[in-house]
């Protein structure tokens, strides 16, 4: 399976990891900055996708990350033909 990406996401991933934000006292709730990176949101979204399809559960997207996620998973996902490869479908 082959899955694309395209060049500034690479790019973008590449400079949020290496400068990456992590929670303030690693406490979830100070870390506004760590969920807000792309790397983070895609991460969210994939995790939720994969809850949906094999628990037939979902995550608890709440605040400003809710509608990142949302977008990226029906951008990103649905154009790579992960989800007809894997034989599932996003509802959000």
């Amino acid at each position: 399976m082959t899955i694309k990406e395209s060049r500034r996401s690479i790019k973008q991933w590449e400079r949020e990891f290496k400068h990456f934000n992590q929670p303030i006292n690693g406490k979830v709730e100070d870390g506004y900055n760590y969920y807000s990176q792309d790397i983070e949101i895609d991460a969210i979204a994939f995790s939720n996708l994969m809850l949906k399809t094999y628990f037939k559960e979902q995550l608890i997207i709440l605040g400003p990350i809710k509608k990142p996620v949302a977008i990226r998973a029906k951008k990103s996902l649905i154009s790579s033909n992960l989800l007809q490869l894997m034989n599932f479908e996003i509802i959000l």
